[in-house]
């Protein structure tokens, strides 16, 4: 029965013969640090309200502990955790708990019939019921947050997290369930004695091996380029209007902008003999078909008829008659 009222995750947890395996924390190694005073508003403009906390689920999955009350570490203090915050933390973690995050499949597959098929298959409903029935069980879970300090601790004292690089990303909780439904935060991180080092941005995750500091994402500097940036060339009428190819003087603006990458061998014989591309010619790499009569007179052959139905010579029609036989007037 009490294994019925646990997520996913935990009911895994449980069963696990054998949880404190470096692969397994290694799944685990991203966790939430609440800021504390998010948690406890009195301890607002305190140097211990900067701190962060984790939540003793998260603790328990990294220490491998199937005892998420953390008993056997009876100095740590703890604080409970809100309606506010399993909401918060659900919103980040949910795919975590309810075991439907790919790397977590293996897991879930050793919860009899959980997915009720290949979970690489699963289709969407049954995850989002997956999803609603895990929120069920989390958000009725004992929870407590405790010093993450603590924590780090004793991590160097745990073999299987040894030199396993552990990221804890910054979260602030907000004093309102209204303010749920528009995700804002405080932001009391803008009060801080090192906020202007962050550039205008919230901190983000701070990465841990054996306990120490090693590293912080922040935001990557920026320098001002003295030059465009890149961009496909394309041909352009009046040095402004980009030409597409669909229209009658693509090509010939093309070759006159030094830009025949861009043309069909078709498209590029055409232009160098003079003649005019039809849009048909310009929006296909077919070649041209000189027996249909949708053509150009420059585009003609010999021995193509006109339209009017009279078969031209190797010269010229004017008016559609030989132009060898037509007499010039003064």
């Amino acid at each position: 029965m009490r294994l019925a009222k646990l997520p996913p995750l935990l009911r895994w947890l449980d069963g696990c013969p054998d949880p404190k395996q470096r692969g397994l924390a290694e799944l685990f190694s991203k966790a939430l640090g609440v800021r504390y005073d998010t948690i406890d508003p009195s301890a607002t403009g305190k140097a211990e309200g900067r701190e962060q906390w984790l939540l003793n689920t998260q603790v328990a999955l990294l220490l491998g502990d199937k005892d998420t009350s953390l008993s056997r570490y009876t100095s740590w203090e703890r604080k409970p955790v809100s309606t506010i915050a399993k909401n918060i933390i659900w919103r980040h973690e949910a795919g975590r708990y309810a075991l439907i995050q790919e790397p977590l499949y293996p897991l879930g597959e050793q919860l009899p019939d959980y997915y009720g098929c290949d979970p690489h298959k699963i289709r969407s409903k049954r995850l989002n019921y997956l999803r609603s029935e895990a929120w069920k069980r989390f958000s009725e879970t004992d929870m407590f947050f405790v010093k993450q300090s603590d924590f780090l601790h004793i991590v160097p004292t745990v073999p299987h997290l040894r030199n396993v690089k552990l990221s804890i990303c910054y979260c602030e909780l907000p004093e309102q369930e209204s303010a749920l439904n528009n995700w804002s935060t405080p932001g009391k991180w803008k009060q801080d004695p090192d906020a202007l080092s962050y550039g205008g941005f919230a901190p983000r995750s701070k990465h841990y091996i054996n306990g120490e500091l090693v590293g912080e994402d922040r935001p990557t500097p920026y320098r001002m380029s003295k030059t465009p940036f890149p961009e496909p060339r394309v041909p352009r009428r009046g040095g402004l209007i980009a030409v597409q190819p669909d229209e009658p003087d693509y090509a010939q603006i093309c070759a006159d902008q030094g830009l025949t990458h861009l043309l069909s061998d078709q498209q590029k014989q055409t232009v160098l003999n003079g003649a005019h591309l039809t849009p048909r010619s310009m929006a296909s790499n077919e070649p041209l078909d000189f027996s249909g009569d949708n053509l150009s007179p420059s585009t003609e052959s010999p021995g193509t008829r006109q339209p009017n139905g009279i078969k031209s010579g190797k010269e010229s029609l004017v008016n559609g008659v030989d132009s060898g036989d037509h007499q010039h007037t003064n």
